[in-house]
């Protein structure tokens, strides 16, 4: 994929925010401390506004295009795409419920499927409109707060395995993802397909770990975070002249 000079130190600036969120959260949680709470919260609404705005848009206009492409098809098929989304709510929803029920599952089946999960969303941060540099950073820093989020779930499940090894695997994972992305290895159907797995995945994980508890302690944060993501979107598409 062509980028222009700026617009791949943007590019590379946002996979490097992405990707020091897993390998440097057990200092980001210390840091954070009695804070923490609330940061999730608002990560939360930002990941929502995420999958609300950016993630089933895109989503949209995939599955708009192969209809267009191919109107002979089936409608379950050309409808697939939502499908994936399904698929990735069905998979993140059952490594929560193992967990949740007490019956852990191993460390490796969690490492691989949250690598894949960062993969995932590093491909897609590579898949930035490229009309303008701007939105990829911002994208970074919304991707990474959710990030924040998902390692406190990992580390909760398996804080030492967490601390050697499964941060930095996380990290790696995103920042393959990226080069993936922006190199063309990944074709548009795949990266579809990523984009509408991924949007299943954010979704139950904002649900399980990020989703605000009653009182406004963690529902104001959460509502400042999915107005931050709109006020982003706003910029973006209105002073920006992209898409994020």
């Amino acid at each position: 994929m062509e980028f222009t000079e700026y617009g791949f130190w943007a590019s590379l600036t946002g996979i490097a925010i992405l990707a020091c969120v897993p390998m440097g959260y057990p200092w980001i949680e210390r840091r954070l401390a009695n804070h923490l709470p609330r940061v999730i919260a608002v990560a939360g609404g930002v990941a929502v506004g995420y999958v609300a705005l950016f993630l089933l848009p895109k989503i949209g206009d995939y599955t708009t295009a192969f209809i267009s492409a191919r109107p002979e098809l089936p409608e379950l098929v050309q409808y697939g795409l939502y499908f994936c989304f399904l698929a990735g709510v069905l998979v993140y929803f059952f490594l929560d419920r193992a967990e949740t029920h007490h019956h852990p599952l191993p460390v490796w089946l969690h490492a691989v499927a949250f690598a894949a999960y960062s993969f995932a969303t590093g491909s897609v941060l590579a898949d930035v409109p490229r009309s303008g540099h701007f939105p990829y950073i911002p994208a970074g820093v919304a991707l990474g707060l959710h990030f924040v989020g998902i390692c406190h779930q990992l580390r909760g499940w398996h804080p030492t395995v967490f601390d050697r090894y499964v941060r930095w695997l996380l990290g790696f994972a995103a920042l393959v993802g990226w080069a993936a992305g922006t190199l063309g290895v990944l074709n548009k159907s795949a990266l579809a397909v990523i984009v509408a797995f991924l949007g299943g995945g954010i979704l139950v994980n904002v649900l399980r770990e990020e989703w605000p508890d009653k009182g406004p302690g963690r529902t104001i944060p959460f509502l400042i975070g999915i107005f931050l993501f709109i006020a982003l979107v706003v910029v973006v598409r209105g002073f920006a002249g992209t898409r994020i």
